[in-house]
């Protein structure tokens, strides 16, 4: 993992030194779905993460220990169609510290996780504005429409991309350092679902 952040590091160093800047909001806000569903729900754990999804969207679930944790979910049992992951983002915090260090943020307003959010999708007229813009590069999110929306401990972005197989929510929780990551074939549909059944639930 240590190598991939040296990668980027690397591509940003260049990135930065050969890119224009320019500036670019692309923060929407929302409500935070509410939506209640009337059919049998489904309970699905991921860490301290819980969801009461519609059975509908719970036809596989698949577990794994790879780079990260992670877990998978798809409608058919007997494929892996319309696949969603769940990850733990654990070096965020490491990766973002490095980041600041070399100087990445700075002009900018970012101190934490939600700020970081906030500026990824944002452009300006700032040098390091343009390390952001590797950042969007580098995370295949470049073309991605975003969307903001809380509740309670919850913030969640939404990075709808063009491709449908490669939708993005990342969900934060006030007074974690960890960050959640949603990614794979997201409706809108799945989103209003995914969020609106989301709580909080530790099992320590």
């Amino acid at each position: 993992m240590r190598l991939k952040r040296l990668g980027l590091l690397f591509f940003l160093l260049v990135y930065v030194a050969l890119s224009p800047v320019f500036a670019l909001n692309k923060v929407a806000t929302t409500e935070w779905p509410s939506t209640i569903y009337a059919g049998e729900l489904e309970t699905i754990q991921f860490i301290d993460l819980e969801l009461k999804l519609p059975r509908s969207m719970v036809g596989r679930v698949v577990v794994s220990n790879l780079d990260w944790p992670n877990l998978a979910i798809s409608r058919n049992e007997e494929s892996a169609e319309r696949v969603i992951v769940f990850r733990m983002m654990h070096e965020f915090n490491e990766t973002y510290e490095l980041f600041r260090k070399k100087g990445f943020f700075e002009g900018l307003d970012i101190h934490d996780a939600e700020s970081f959010f906030d500026n990824l999708a944002r452009d300006s007229d700032k040098p390091a504005s343009v390390a952001l813009k590797a950042m969007r590069h580098v995370m295949q999110i470049d073309d991605s429409v975003y969307t903001k929306t809380t509740k309670g401990v919850f913030t969640a972005y939404r990075l709808n991309s063009r491709d449908p197989a490669g939708q993005v929510i990342y969900v934060l929780i006030d007074g974690r350092e960890a960050i959640y990551e949603i990614a794979g074939s997201i409706s809108d549909a799945d989103f209003t679902a995914l969020l609106s059944g989301m709580t909080i639930s530790s099992v320590h």
